[in-house]
């Protein structure tokens, strides 16, 4: 399983309890996956902690890493897509690039400038 979903349960665990860290045996079986509790964690926190482990999801929430890491991975390309979207419709006039925030103006040039550099 991934480093993300690890960081996922970590976070959740974190969220109930001070804790150093979780490690994971075997993903699909929770009995040897281990809390290592900092000293001032509570019995309260700790069985929080285990409420947290017995409700993590694996499946439901390595879907979820799944589809961040999708949306990660087609931000380059949606990226070019609207650059180009822009390009064209300055070129046609429905736009002027004065319009635009200029945050957005500025990093427009920065890539353009890149990619001359190509």
């Amino acid at each position: 399983m991934s480093t993300s979903l690890l960081n996922r349960l970590t976070s959740a665990v974190a969220a109930v309890a001070p804790i150093y860290g979780v490690s994971i045996g075997t993903w699909d079986d929770k009995e040897t996956w281990v809390v290592s509790f900092k000293p001032e964690a509570t019995e309260q926190q700790r069985t929080a902690a285990a409420g947290v482990i017995t409700a993590f999801d694996v499946a439901a929430e390595q879907v979820k890493v799944t589809a961040a890491q999708n949306l990660m991975n087609s931000d380059t390309g949606m990226c070019r897509g609207l650059e180009d979207l822009i390009d064209t419709l300055i070129a046609k006039g429905t736009i002027v690039l004065n319009d635009l925030p200029a945050a957005l103006r500025t990093k427009i040039d920065n890539r353009d400038t890149w990619r001359s550099q190509l």
